[in-house]
């Protein structure tokens, strides 16, 4: 091995070192919107138009997230995804007595409402990925709304 080409696999390795490994996938932070008002719990699923891993979040308080697949500690891969939003939502209690008499045997406290993004409409993560990305959710819109326990 010749003096030069010891000197550039030196700076091959190092580099390789200090900026890691591009596993292909973005950074992806945003806030979720539902009829308008943020969400403030919480979780998404991004699933993939085509081939891929599904993207996952957690919906924090102030309605932000981050989201990440599998094995990444970056992002998701850029690309086109339909979107699925689940929550607990918070009743009030004229709210659970008319669900109580309605839904005999309904298990109130692990109600879940689910969203389904339109099929036509996909959720559009770019190659650049984004700290930004608005997810408005609104059966106006097409979204498919799912209550269950």
């Amino acid at each position: 091995m010749t003096k030069t080409t010891g000197i550039y696999l030196t700076l091959v390795l190092t580099t390789s070192l200090l900026v890691g490994c591009d596993d292909g996938t973005v950074v992806v932070k945003g806030n979720v919107e539902v009829d308008g008002e943020l969400a403030t719990n919480g979780q998404l699923v991004l699933n993939p138009v085509g081939k891929g891993p599904r993207g996952f979040g957690h919906i924090t308080e102030d309605g932000s997230f981050q989201l990440l697949s599998p094995g990444s500690k970056k992002g998701i891969p850029p690309g086109s995804y339909h979107v699925l939003y689940k929550h607990h939502p918070q009743l009030s209690d004229k709210a659970r007595r008319t669900i109580e008499k309605r839904a005999a045997g309904l298990s109130i406290d692990e109600l879940s409402v689910s969203y389904l993004s339109p099929k036509k409409e996909p959720v559009v993560v770019p190659e650049e990925g984004t700290e930004n990305l608005q997810i408005a959710i609104n059966r106006k819109d097409g979204w498919t709304k799912i209550v269950s326990d």
